[in-house]
């Protein structure tokens, strides 16, 4: 019974110094994977450091539930920024879609604007066009009206004169020859009738001419009448010739009047519609011209006005292109830096995970600390009862170091199976010491 508590005593004491081997925390195996990384290497390097100056594993292991906390405070903190951010963002991209749209509406209502009048123009520049070459066309005409009403009043005025002449002529011959009817000289004038003077027969002889317009027939007129042979039966007939001369003449004046009276009132007519027409005209190219302008001045604004809006909407697009890569480069930066916060997490909760084991391990060391001065002291005297609590306990602890042994690296396991074998080795020396001792 001796024998058996001196081997628990022994086998406390293996466990007792295989516990205080290993609590420089970066020569666990655990941290190898942990190293790997800057963050688990600049970690590792902070907490050997406090180790070294003389801070424990529970220092620890609350440094990195403090560093912890402000990972998951920081990522929550990101969490909420980024939510309102993209928000801010998808909104202004909605905006900025809208607004493209309505200026892409805008610009087409103005297009569409822009070729109403377009047409307005080129319908008001056919219409001068047709207005002022029917302007100029009446302008034309009532020039050509006025040159031939021009030379017909001079062709009427003309034969006016030359009728009336005529008319005068004859009635003066006519009047001439009455007074030789019954006092002519020649065969059968009566004996007191003297031969008519010189002075008569001149006067004749012009107007005879005047009304023949040929000296030789005018002569031929004034010597029937005045010769010695003459008689009273042909001077008869060359009165009654004057008269119907005279009947005709005066005729082809009525005529010629008439004629000159429907030229000048078909001119009066045509001019009085070429006149109003032309007012007419007037104003329709006035208003014309008017439109014109502002159709031009209209279709001028429109272009500047789409300018502005395709220039606005540009800007919006490259605004809209701009603000969609912002939220990605933000999403990526949240998202990348989301995951190095969760690495970080990884390497703490792995740092956390072996700081537990250890602690842990230090409070069974303890324990068994306590109960092996409290044997060596005599305070507690080992009996069945207590050695198969200790039993128990050192079952417990070594199935606890098998599990650990089974996450550590194949090293870490030879190390360990070498200092149980060294320990039992000089446990084993003990007892036997230990039996002499007895004996």
């Amino acid at each position: 019974m001796k024998y058996s508590n001196i081997f628990l005593i022994f086998a406390l004491l293996l466990y007792v110094n295989s516990t205080k081997v290993g609590f420089e925390f970066a020569s666990f195996a655990e941290v190898s994977e942990v190293s790997n990384t800057a963050y688990g290497k600049s970690l590792l390097e902070t907490i050997n450091l406090k180790l070294q100056k003389g801070g424990d594993i529970a220092s620890v292991a609350k440094l990195l539930d403090f560093l912890l906390f402000r990972l998951n405070r920081d990522q929550e903190d990101n969490d909420s920024a980024w939510i309102k951010e993209k928000q801010r963002l998808d909104d202004k991209i909605d905006l900025l879609k809208k607004q493209i749209a309505l200026l892409e509406k805008e610009i087409r209502d103005l297009v569409a604007l822009r070729q109403y009048y377009e047409k307005l123009r080129v319908r008001v520049i056919a219409n001068l066009k047709q207005y002022n070459a029917q302007y100029d066309a009446n302008i034309k005409q009532l020039r050509d009206i006025q040159e031939k009403r021009q030379k017909d009043s001079e062709d009427f005025h003309r034969s006016k004169t030359e009728h009336l002449d005529i008319i005068k002529a004859i009635s003066t011959v006519l009047d001439e020859l009455a007074k030789l009817l019954g006092s002519i000289s020649g065969e059968g004038k009566p004996e007191d009738v003297r031969e008519i003077s010189q002075e008569k027969r001149d006067r004749l002889y012009k107007s005879l001419l005047q009304i023949s317009k040929d000296e030789a027939e005018s002569l031929e007129y004034l010597q029937l009448v005045t010769s010695t042979k003459a008689d009273q039966f042909s001077l008869n007939q060359l009165i009654e010739f004057l008269k119907k001369l005279r009947d005709s003449a005066q005729k082809s004046f009525n005529n010629d009047k008439k004629d000159d009276d429907a030229s000048l009132k078909a001119f009066e007519s045509l001019s009085s519609t070429l006149n109003n027409d032309n007012l007419k005209l007037g104003k329709m190219i006035e208003i014309s011209e008017k439109n014109l302008k502002v159709y031009s001045n209209k279709i001028d604004e429109i272009k500047l006005e789409i300018i502005r809006k395709e220039r606005i909407k540009a800007n919006k697009e490259i605004e809209l292109k701009n603000t969609i890569k912002e939220r990605e480069v933000k999403e990526y930066q949240y998202n990348t830096e989301k995951e190095e916060r969760n690495k970080e997490r990884q390497i703490i909760n792995k740092l956390q995970e072996i700081s537990n084991k250890r602690i842990e391990q230090m409070y069974h060391y303890l324990n068994f600390n306590t109960a092996y001065n409290d044997m060596m002291s005599g305070k507690v005297e080992l009996n069945n009862n207590n050695t198969s609590n200790i039993n128990n306990l050192f079952n417990n602890m070594n199935n606890r170091n098998n599990a650990n042994m089974n996450n550590n690296n194949m090293n870490d396991m030879n190390n360990i199976n070498m200092n149980n074998n060294n320990m039992n080795d000089m446990n084993n020396s003990n007892m036997n010491n230990k039996n002499m001792n007895n004996k």
